[in-house]
């Protein structure tokens, strides 16, 4: 484990020149465990760590004095104002904060932010799909970590090309990664406005074939069915990567999907059904 670089002058802690300091809030959320929530934070502070341009504030006493004095412990929802009052008092650069919220008992989602403490605006923000099982949550919060800390200011990641020799597929084919999301919606009981759904998704398969940082760009109206989408993408089996030059990178995918649905009535919900015309023309 990487340690922070201190020296002590007039029994203060000198950090690194050159780098912002950043403190890393414990991370909230009722329906999660505290291991998972221990889990997330960890990793937050590891990126920290690892950075070359940051770094971490230790959970000293004024860190355990600040936390106590802004109750933020106890807080389901952390306000901007509460982070960047957290960071005053700690004299830091940034302050990063993550909420862990319960979609099913194998998915959660991370909801992340880091507050600039002297303007006020948020340098990173996004939520993640923490999906359990072979090392979701460690892939999880190493994306979460890498979006924070080693990506560029605006906020676009470092090593996803333009374009690459070898474009990420799925096993089997694009038509068959149509039929997995057919087949995983059919029967889903949601809440049904339209007989069509045109939403837009994106992701990045990395290079083990994964797929993370799967985010709604557009949920058609229906913000039900959107999460449903993705939390069907969190289950994707592996990709083959994109490669350059024989070598496995990550890649990004944009994703448009024009779904006619069958409503069924029912007393409380329609389920969404596949439709004899449903139509993938616009992949």
């Amino acid at each position: 484990m990487l340690v922070c670089a201190m020296a002590l002058l007039s029994g203060q802690c000198v950090f690194g020149q050159g780098k912002k300091t950043v403190a890393v809030i414990p991370a909230q959320g009722k329906s999660a465990s505290e291991k998972i929530k221990d889990d997330i934070t960890g990793g937050m502070e590891e990126g920290v760590r690892r950075s070359d341009k940051y770094e971490l504030l230790p959970r000293d006493e004024s860190f355990a004095k600040a936390l106590g004095e802004m109750k933020l412990i106890k807080s389901q929802e952390v306000t901007d104002e509460q982070l960047m009052q957290f960071g005053r008092a700690l004299d830091a650069n940034f302050v990063c904060y993550a909420l862990v919220e319960k979609e099913s008992e194998r998915l959660y989602f991370v909801n992340y932010r880091m507050i600039n403490v002297s303007s006020g605006k948020i340098a990173r923000s996004g939520s993640e799909p923490v999906r359990f099982g072979v090392d979701g949550l460690l892939r999880s919060i190493d994306n979460i970590a890498e979006r924070l800390f080693k990506s560029n200011s605006d906020g676009k990641q470092k090593d996803l090309p333009d374009s690459v020799k070898v474009e990420p597929q799925y096993p089997g084919g694009i038509q068959k990664f149509r039929e997995y999301i057919m087949r995983n919606l059919e029967g889903r009981n949601i809440d049904i406005k339209s007989d069509q759904l045109r939403m837009a998704f994106q992701f990045i398969v990395g290079k083990d074939g994964y797929l993370s940082d799967i985010k709604i760009v557009d949920n058609g109206g229906s913000a039900e069915a959107a999460r449903e989408v993705v939390n069907i993408l969190c289950f994707c089996p592996r990709w083959s990567p994109a490669t350059i030059d024989g070598k496995p990178v990550r890649m990004s995918f944009n994703l448009p999907v024009v779904i006619n649905l069958t409503p069924r009535p029912s007393p409380t919900s329609s389920s969404m059904q596949r439709s004899s015309s449903s139509n993938w023309n616009d992949w």
